[in-house]
């Protein structure tokens, strides 16, 4: 079957994560139980039209263009696979667009909010420091929620001080961590070996000395942002847009940024240089006196 090699691909070849691969074979499944169902056609034998057919249809669905988008994306993939291999010899995505979406530009924390929130946390057990290095581990290098999950002990480097993070398409890369936070990593191990004589790999544990997952990284870092605010989402991802936009606004060049969140190009980073713009905006408003 030519969709199950194509997922074998991406999760052998192109190393994609578990979630990323899920992903695409969801969006795929959804073309072809259409296609069958609605022209009762395989996949080899899609035209354009029955791909336009197909989103318009996820749009009367109230699928959102973003996400309707990343559909198209998984599909122009997967038939830029079959032509690769010879399977067919056009891809019918090839024409179409993506829609268009309004631009959604990542929120962040204030720098104050977040020092103050780190500062008050309780850090005298297993249970408190591991909370605590959640928030301060996410902030000060930017990484994803599945690369924290992932982190282990053997990944921080206290000699070089810096941390081995494993990211998309297991990309390896290295982010300086600051002295202060390397000493309440080395007392959290304290705590940990204490709480537990036999643990997982992984850095982070839950209450349970076991590897933590995707929702309990997410309730932890809700719970403690709830603490510092109401107005903006209060997930880890927010804690990455934070570290990005506070990095440019102290002066870090965009290339630097990139190579610290671990984006494949600099156009993902860019949309940091709308944010510090918009920054611009309020502050030239609330200051300028032609204003």
């Amino acid at each position: 079957m030519p969709l199950q090699q194509f997922i074998s691909y991406l999760a052998n070849e192109k190393r994609y994560s578990q979630h990323t691969v899920k992903a695409y074979e969801n969006d795929l499944s959804s073309f072809i139980n259409y296609l069958e169902n609605q022209y009762q056609e395989q996949p080899k034998q899609a035209e354009a039209y029955h791909v336009r057919s197909w989103l318009a249809h996820l749009r009367q669905q109230n699928i959102s263009p973003r996400s309707v988008n990343r559909k198209l994306s998984s599909l122009r993939s997967y038939y830029n696979y079959l032509v690769k291999n010879k399977r067919i010899s056009l891809n019918p995505c090839k024409a179409i667009s993506s829609l268009k979406t309004k631009q959604q530009l990542p929120e962040s924390l204030e720098k104050d909010q977040l020092i103050v929130l780190m500062q008050s946390l309780p850090k005298s057990n297993f249970f408190e420091m591991r909370d605590y290095l959640l928030l301060h581990l996410l902030y000060a290098t930017g990484m994803r929620r599945a690369e924290l999950i992932q982190l282990q002990a053997s990944d921080i480097d206290i000699d070089q001080q810096e941390v081995k993070i494993t990211g998309k398409g297991k990309k390896i890369r290295f982010v300086p961590l600051s002295k202060e936070l390397l000493n309440y990593i080395h007392l959290y191990m304290t705590f940990r070996e204490e709480a537990f004589s036999e643990c997982d790999r992984e850095l982070l544990l839950t209450d349970k000395g076991k590897k933590m997952y995707g929702k309990f990284v997410y309730n932890c870092i809700h719970r403690l942002l709830s603490q510092a605010t109401t107005k903006i989402k209060k997930s880890p991802h927010a804690l990455r847009h934070s570290f990005a936009t506070h990095l440019l606004n102290n002066g870090a060049d965009l290339m630097s940024i990139k190579d610290l969140l671990g984006h494949a190009s600099l156009q993902a980073t860019q949309v940091y240089t709308h944010t510090n713009i918009e920054e611009l905006k309020k502050i030239y408003k609330k200051s300028h006196p032609s204003s």
